[in-house]
């Protein structure tokens, strides 16, 4: 029998078949990102194309892997935990930005900027292809109670 959880879709009523956020959408998120990342370091294109790139990748980045990151997290726990999880997600997007800076200037230094951009954008969603690679699929916590 299908249970509410209030936290997610307006207090509808959830069934396993209508959440269907998983591993390959943020995967998808990690592809665009790749993509769009050799696009904009690798070849020299006229500022209209770049801005175009950007607009892409911030979607990639946002509206695909931020976001679908966030829902696993809170779809793979039991609602009385949903504040710990969203703290958790918030720290582990954010705290290591602030290495991803020092990393990126230190490329910069040592490469220039598009090897730094191609290696930053390119390689290293390969870590995040990975790991959703082997999460699976998250297992989705139907709370008997919901959010009151």
């Amino acid at each position: 029998m299908p249970t509410t959880a209030g936290w997610a879709r307006g207090s509808s009523t959830l069934t396993p078949n209508s959440c269907r956020i998983g591993p390959r959408d943020c995967g998808t998120g990690f592809l665009g990102i790749m993509i769009l990342g050799g696009a904009f370091f690798g070849f020299v294109t006229p500022l209209p194309v770049q801005m175009v790139l950007s607009l892409l990748l911030g979607i990639s980045f946002t509206g695909i892997v931020y976001t679908n990151t966030s829902a696993l997290m809170q779809r793979s726990v039991d609602v009385k935990y949903l504040g710990r999880v969203s703290g958790l997600f918030v720290a582990a997007m954010y705290i290591p930005a602030a290495a991803s800076g020092y990393f990126f200037a230190h490329m910069r230094d040592s490469f220039g900027w598009q090897t730094a951009g191609i290696i930053q954008l390119t390689v290293i969603p390969i870590i995040g292809l990975a790991a959703m690679a082997a999460m699976g699929r998250a297992p989705i916590v139907y709370s008997q109670k919901g959010l009151s």
